[in-house]
Formats: C-alpha cells, structure tokens, sequence
C-alpha cells in the first residue's frame, strides 16, 4: 500500500494500492521548503541566488547507489517529473500567501515574483495571526509538498527567513537526521510549555472522548520546523486531533482566550501519536531574537520576535547566529558537505563506482545549531542581499564561490 492520490481537504488523505513503482521513486530526494507567508515571499533574489548555487550538483551517494547497484532495475511507470527550481534538484519549493495586502502595506512588499510565481500553492487559506488558519496552511503546504515522492523532509519557514548556510550544508544536514527537528518532547528542560493554554482547549471535553489530549501530551515548539516524511504524512492524514484545535485553540480577545495553535497543533499531535523517540526534542531549526537589551538596535512588537534593522546586517551577525547553540567548526562541515556533491549526471564507469564518498555525518552540526533564522523584514531586504552575495559572500560561504565570483565579476564590470 503506498501513498498514491491526495486531496486538497482536510477531512482525509485516500489511500490506494499502487502498481507499478514510479519512476520518481528513483529520482533525486529532495528537501521541501514550505513558506508560509502573509503576502508571498520576501527574499525573492536571495533565494533564486541560493537556489542557484546547487544547479547541476547530484548527491554523489546517491548518485553511485542508483549507477552502481547490481540489482536489477524493476519497471516503472512514467508519470508527473518532479519539479527542479532554477536547475538545481536538491530542493523543491512551496509557497502559501494567505491575505490580500493593501497597496503601501508590510505585506505588499512581498508580492509574488515572476521567479517564483510557479511555486506559490492554490487555493490558499486567508490566515491570521495566532488563529487556527496558521495550521491549515501548514497542513496544505505538507499535502503539497507529498505528492511528489522524492520529497524526503519538509522544512516550514516564513517570508522573512534566510539561509546561515550553504545550500550543499543544509541539504546533507537535513537528509542525514533522521529525527524531526521539533519538541514534541515532555518538558525536560523546565520550558514553559503554556500549560494554560491546555486547561482552555480540555475543560469541555470529556477524557474518554474522540480527539481528547491528557495533559501529559500537551506540546509546545517553534512553528518553523523540520519535519521526515513520516512525520508529514501523519500530520497530513489527521483529523481528529486537528479538528480540537481548530475549533478551540485560537486568539478570542472576547473571552480572554488565548492559545496559539500553530505552536502547539504539530508537536501535540506527534506525542499524541508516541512519537517522542523521533524527534529531537529541541526545534532549533531558525533562529530568532526576543532578547529585550537588543531592542536599541532592532524593533520589538509585543509577543513576536525582534525585526533586524538595516543597522545590524553585518558578518558578525551571521557568525553570531551560528553560535547560538553550536560550538561545531562551521568552516569545516561547509567544505565536508560541498565534497559530498559532484557536477552534472555522472556516468557509470568502474572509478566512480567504487570511489570512496565518505560521510558527512563526521563532521556535521548538532541538532542544536540553527540553520535558518527571521524576522529579516521589507526594510532589510537589500541589506542582506548585498551582504550575503556582495562584500562578504566568500567569507560567509552562504553562495557557492563561483557564484560569489560571477557576482563580484558583475559589479565591477558595472
């Protein structure tokens, strides 16, 4: 039984006997980047950069296991090819935009680019800070993001996120843990896991009843989050426990309640469904600042995270970020992962097929070191372009230095 035909409603996910394998089934795994954004994406030119710096790289593992293998290939069915934005096969992209800027507005500065028009998702939801609409956009993201097969971990980010790495680093990183990046973890580290909030979406339901969540299950996590493909189908597939939610966790200034669904909705439901051994039990994926001192230098707005402000988009604060957490040699693990690639389609022959590839868990990050981080808004869009892919492209190593070379060439020559 295999995941064949998806539907665009919540209500459940069809499953049917497939025949044949498909085709896709041997193409190249891939990273989903799902951005849930209120208008569309921010970073356009950033990430088309980034996204550009993987064109024609083939995972050399990957590569050898599908040349190489002296098992017979089994027929497969031809069918819809998986997608490649801005020829690199690494990553897949989604986008959900879930309202209707007015001209002028934060929002409107993230219209849809031309670039990325192809990747934004239809029938998206209208969404709205701390309701339950969040995590109906999430869960169309993921349905998304399943129908294509090679698609092996799925990555929720928002329109202000950006890359602390290398597109090689981030792809080997993701693909070899196997763990979520998420808590849906009991509260070991003495976090607040806004217990609360349990009370208000529990009083009315009965313990023995369908969708009921004791409090020893009740999460709390980040919403951006990294997701292995069990894990998103699980989520894809729910009902009950998303139902409570969306009929009870939501902002209700009326009635003082105040639950945030998107915080809680996903690493609930994993432990709900014991799946607390296959998760990291932190969420570090994306930085972000509350820190209350660094409000001279950034804006604050009541329960969000601090905004970067043009001021503070320099090396340092890159370098910084991927500190935070992480004391692993971050110079090394970029140059391990960009020799775990090679360029263009190989072709079977006795070298490669017995090259030693090695590994790039020997020298990779902790689960701890964040490999995103936000809120980079409207106002520092150009600022962080201009330092990720200007002056200091080469020695933070975000693009890949032929980019970096291409740029600088084209600079000077303009």
């Amino acid at each position: 039984m295999g995941l064949c035909v998806w539907t665009f409603t919540f209500s459940a996910i069809l499953r049917c006997g497939c025949g044949a394998r498909s085709c896709s089934e041997d193409a190249h795994p891939k990273v989903a980047l799902l951005f849930l954004t209120r208008a569309g994406l921010l970073h356009t030119e950033l990430w088309e950069r980034w996204l550009s710096s993987a064109a024609n790289l083939t995972d050399a593992a990957h590569a050898q296991q599908q040349l190489c293998s002296r098992e017979p290939a089994e027929p497969c069915e031809r069918g819809k090819q998986p997608s490649y934005p801005f020829g690199q096969k690494l990553f897949s992209v989604y986008i959900h935009t879930g309202v209707h800027p007015e001209p002028g507005s934060v929002a409107a500065a993230a219209q849809p680019s031309n670039r990325f028009a192809e990747f934004y998702v239809r029938s998206s939801i209208l969404t709205e800070w701390g309701q339950p609409t969040l995590i109906m956009a999430e869960r169309l993201l993921l349905q998304k993001g399943l129908q294509d097969r090679t698609n092996q971990r799925f990555v929720l980010l928002s329109e202000s996120c950006i890359p602390l790495y290398s597109p090689q680093l981030i792809y080997q990183q993701l693909m070899g843990e196997l763990r979520s990046r998420i808590n849906a973890c009991r509260n070991w580290r003495g976090t607040d896991d806004h217990v609360h909030r349990w009370a208000l979406v529990m009083q009315q339901s009965e313990p023995e009843g369908a969708g009921f969540v004791p409090l020893d299950e009740w999460r709390y996590s980040s919403q951006w989050k990294s997701l292995n493909r069990q894990h998103a189908e699980l989520v894809a597939a729910d009902y009950t426990i998303h139902s409570l939610f969306e009929e009870r966790c939501k902002i209700d200034n009326a009635t003082n309640l105040e639950c945030m669904a998107d915080e809680h909705y996903i690493p609930t439901l994993l432990a709900h469904l014991k799946q607390e051994d296959e998760v990291d039990c932190l969420g570090y994926l994306t930085y972000n600042t509350w820190d209350p001192y660094r409000v001279a230098l950034m804006s604050i707005d009541g329960h969000r995270p601090v905004d970067f402000k043009p001021t503070f988009i320099r090396p340092g604060l890159i370098r910084g970020m991927r500190m935070v957490h992480c004391s692993f040699n971050h110079t090394l693990a970029m140059t391990r992962a960009a020799g775990m690639f090679i360029q263009g389609e190989p072709q079977e022959n006795y070298h490669f097929c017995f090259r030693h590839i090695g590994s790039y868990l020997d020298s990779s990050l902790q689960y701890s070191c964040h490999l995103f981080a936000r809120k980079f808004g409207p106002q520092v869009v150009g600022p962080v372009l201009d330092l990720i892919s200007g002056s200091a492209c080469r020695e933070l190593g975000i693009l890949a230095p032929e980019r970096c070379k291409a740029l600088a060439t084209h600079t000077d020559q303009s």
